[in-house]
């Protein structure tokens, strides 16, 4: 994001800025002469915060420019918990903001998180009396006060600022269903009674297995998001039992698992285990490898689209938005499936559209390398992009695509958001952009993910058009449901087709997926309502427009705006260079004479 903020700059306000970090660093400062510091140097600065954090804190804090905007800045909140010298983004911040005299702002698409705690320690940035006021039991006079600091905009605020219109797309959402082959059914059947066995306790010795029931659920997530994906799991599982699991932002296939062959105990404190224990221990890993193994040859024949009924689905989407005139983003929870979406559906669909530029961008290319291959695609009149959620933050796609589609469901619907406002944001020039969350009509564990939790957060925007944060808890309640659902074979997640492509769960006497969809429902309208109040109070209207028009026309009377950049540059071709230009429906067509020598 330093380069965008660098380019933004640039193009809107005509400053040239230096990117400060960690690879730019050393070449700038051999750019000075003496003992001069680079963020006293150079007047304009794009600094990654992560590289002046910590070591280099103390002298950007003494010698920072009098304005300094920090993007994100709910990142930079305060743990709930926590001291200032636990958090170093917090700690820098909050420095920074206690300098008399110091010009702070603070942007953020996400203010709050849904913990109280963090969401003062960022009103206390502002003010430091912020942090200990309590919004809903306030004052108006406290409220007023702080609404001089503290402003919301929605997108209705700015499609019609000051008179003028600002469009934006209309995101068409649904959801699409896909049942699983018989071939597919038999296997998935079969790895979920592999799983329920490697989580249940141990019927000879009345102990539980020390593997780890999200062990378990990942290596379903993994087989049910494609075949490669589930391949590259079970591989794992044979070559590697101890591979660490990666967080929700991570696109790499791989499990949290754990083997412990001589039975040390939780703490590392030494254990007796006869020989045969022992011997008993191996067994069972032999029988496990073998049955990894025999899932891997049977997830390398369901590698196609005729077996593979969800990639047949992501195929008759895709065809349908391209011959719709969309380019679409589809969005993979894994490298292994971006590719396999990538390899099996370029030929399928570049039969029907031989021009197709289809593209798998994954966090294994570089970030210039990314960058460069959307801008190339941009070129072709068709294009899809597959990727992982790599570009799910940071890269702004609303020049070259209009559609997303989620291969995989994303388990918080923050990361939902994040996927499709990468292409319904400001700037994009098509009026309605689609939106497609593409789930397994035989898999429970995404009937749980999105009935519980992606169906009522959409509701919610619906209802209010508010992004309301996910409440904290929400890995829990996940794990709870799957947990549940894992330890009790004999439960049944019912379903009944309500649309044409929308099917609803019915969880029945499933005691625990009821209750979480309870904890969901009400900690989500909670912060819908905290929401409502919180943008009734300081919405943008305490910003007095008629007080700032002014010195916006003086701003667009100096460096022209778009009425007068068009005249002067008409009236320069027709009058200074004797250029013949005429006005039609796309803009202007210029007629060129014969090269003077």
């Amino acid at each position: 994001m330093c380069e965008q903020w660098q380019a933004e700059i640039r193009a809107k306000l005509d400053i040239e800025a230096v990117i400060i970090r960690s690879n730019t660093q050393a070449r700038l400062d051999r750019q000075i002469q003496g003992d001069t510091s680079v963020y006293d140097y150079y007047p304009y600065q794009v600094i990654s915060i992560d590289f002046i954090k910590s070591a280099r804190r103390d002298v950007f804090v003494e010698q920072c420019p009098e304005l300094v905007i920090v993007d994100e800045a709910h990142t930079n909140a305060r743990p709930a918990g926590a001291s200032a010298s636990q958090q170093q983004r917090y700690h820098l911040i909050s420095r920074i903001a206690e300098k008399p005299g110091q010009q702070l702002i603070l942007l953020t698409a996400t203010p709050h998180s849904g913990k109280p705690e963090e969401f003062q320690s960022l009103l206390g940035l502002l003010r430091k009396d912020f942090e200990g006021l309590d919004i809903p039991e306030s004052t108006q006079q406290q409220r007023r006060e702080l609404a001089k600091y503290f402003v919301q905009r929605k997108r209705g605020d700015v499609e019609k600022w000051l008179g003028e219109d600002t469009p934006f797309p209309k995101r068409d959402a649904f959801e699409w269903p896909c049942e699983l082959s018989p071939a597919y059914q038999q296997f998935f059947e079969e790895i979920i009674d592999f799983a329920r066995r490697l989580i249940a306790p141990d019927p000879e010795r009345g102990e539980t297995r020390r593997v780890h029931y999200w062990t378990a659920l990942a290596l379903l997530r993994g087989v049910m998001s494609s075949p490669a994906a589930g391949i590259e799991m079970l591989n794992t599982r044979l070559t590697n039992l101890a591979s660490p699991a990666g967080d929700e932002s991570n696109d790499v296939a791989t499990l949290e698992l754990e083997l412990n062959p001589v039975g040390d105990s939780e703490s590392g404190a030494e254990s007796d285990n006869t020989p045969t224990q022992i011997v008993e221990r191996n067994a069972w890993t032999q029988r496990q490898r073998q049955e990894l193994r025999e899932f891997a040859k049977q997830l390398e024949q369901l590698g196609n689209i005729k077996q593979d009924h969800k990639l047949a689905s992501a195929e008759l989407i895709l065809d349908d938005w391209l011959n719709s005139g969309l380019n679409p983003v589809v969005f993979c929870r894994y490298i292994a499936t971006a590719k396999y979406v990538g390899e099996q559906l370029a030929p399928a669909l570049k039969k029907k559209f031989p021009k197709l530029d289809l593209q798998v961008i994954t966090s294994e290319l570089p970030d210039e390398l990314r960058k460069q291959r959307i801008e190339e695609m941009g070129k072709s009149p068709l294009r899809v992009l597959v990727a992982t959620d790599c570009l799910s933050e940071g890269i702004n796609l609303q020049e070259h695509f209009t559609g997303v589609l989620h291969y995989d469901l994303p388990w918080n619907p923050n990361r939902l958001e994040q996927r499709e406002g990468r292409v319904d944001r400001f700037g994009q020039m098509a009026p309605t952009v689609k939106a497609c969350l593409l789930y397994g009509a035989d898999n429970p564990i995404d009937g749980i993910v999105l009935e519980v939790l992606l169906r009522k957060v959409r509701e919610i925007k619906r209802a209010t058009g508010i992004n309301v944060p996910f409440p904290e808890d929400s890995q829990s309640i996940i794990d709870t449901i799957t947990q549940a659902l894992l330890l009790n074979p004999n439960r049944h997640i019912e379903k009944k087709r309500v649309g044409k492509n929308q099917i609803e769960f019915d969880f029945g006497q499933f005691d625990e997926a009821t209750t979480a969809r309870a904890n969901v429902t009400r900690k989500l309208e909670e912060a819908a309502e905290r929401e409502k109040v919180s943008r009734g109070i300081f919405a943008q209207n305490a910003i007095k427009a008629q007080e700032i028009e002014a010195d916006l026309r003086d701003v667009d009377e100096a460096i022209g705006d778009p009425l007068a950049v068009e005249n002067f540059v008409t009236s320069a071709l027709n009058n200074l260079l004797g250029v013949q230009v005429s006005k039609d429906n796309k803009g202007y067509r210029i007629v060129l004479g014969k090269p003077t020598r």
